[in-house]
């Protein structure tokens, strides 16, 4: 099969003594779904559809962290001592009365947050585009890969209605890469969306992801679909797949298309 160039529309326990895990790879949830994500600079909280964005005034390892949130123009810190801090679980006492209200606190006036991979049980995703290339071809392309990290992927001419179709498994760094970006967000606040009902001529974009016994499904022609900003890292983890998997150089293709 010719090579194709590919244009993707989505933009898709006791205190710590060791050292602490890498905390720019983890996503924290609170004891009722808060998704909070932070590194020695920034920091963000998802509270169903709310998202607030935290600055790290400080960040002293094994010690405390020290956030900030703008609220009517006035700057409002807050302290954490960090009680607890493993690969699966952050736990943290706000320094007296709590402004930011991270998440619930327990009896001891704690928050315990677990690692967003503990409690993200991936069972499938679909995705589908279409290949805008340089020869005019209607091309499209559908990945799947689920939980037994059974990967496919189906290219499908949209004129003669014939298919090539590779399958392989995906190995375990890019799995896990996978289930880190999926994880990161609070998903089953997003409405599902299908923007392409009712539209003639539609070059469908699909990523549909089965999840903790739910499904989230994202449906858009072309350059329309919109998906939260928290997966826009899932593009370049896609992109780099098919490119692996099919054996498609993207980037030559793409100097191609530039001549």
């Amino acid at each position: 099969m010719k090579r194709h160039i590919f244009f993707f529309a989505f933009i898709f326990l006791p205190t710590i003594i060791f050292s602490q895990p890498n905390i720019t790879k983890i996503t924290w949830v609170g004891t009722n779904n808060e998704y909070m994500n932070f590194t020695k600079k920034s920091a963000s909280l998802q509270k169903g559809n709310e998202f607030q964005k935290l600055t790290v005034v400080k960040y002293v390892k094994n010690n405390y962290i020290l956030l900030s949130r703008l609220s009517f123009g006035v700057e409002m810190q807050e302290k954490y001592n960090i009680v607890s801090f493993t690969k699966d679980t952050l736990i943290l006492a706000p320094d007296g009365y709590d402004i930011l209200s991270l998440s619930e606190p327990n009896k001891l006036n704690q928050y315990v947050f677990a690692n967003s991979m503990l409690i993200y049980k991936f069972e499938r995703l679909y995705y589908e585009t279409p290949i805008n290339n340089h020869e005019g071809e209607k091309i499209s392309v559908g990945l799947y890969i689920d939980s037994a990290k059974n990967s496919k992927i189906v290219l499908k001419d949209g004129i003669s209605n014939k298919t090539k179709t590779y399958k392989s498994t995906i190995d375990k760094k890019d799995y896990e890469r996978l289930i880190r970006i999926l994880s990161s967000c609070n998903i089953s606040y997003y409405k599902d969306v299908d923007n392409t009902i009712d539209i003639k001529n539609c070059r469908r974009r699909v990523l549909e992801i089965k999840f903790n016994n739910q499904i989230k499904t994202f449906k858009g022609c072309d350059d329309t679909l919109q998906i939260p900003a928290c997966y826009s890292e899932l593009n370049a983890l896609l992109i780099e797949y098919i490119a692996l998997k099919a054996s498609i150089d993207i980037k030559s293709e793409r100097k191609k298309v530039k001549k």
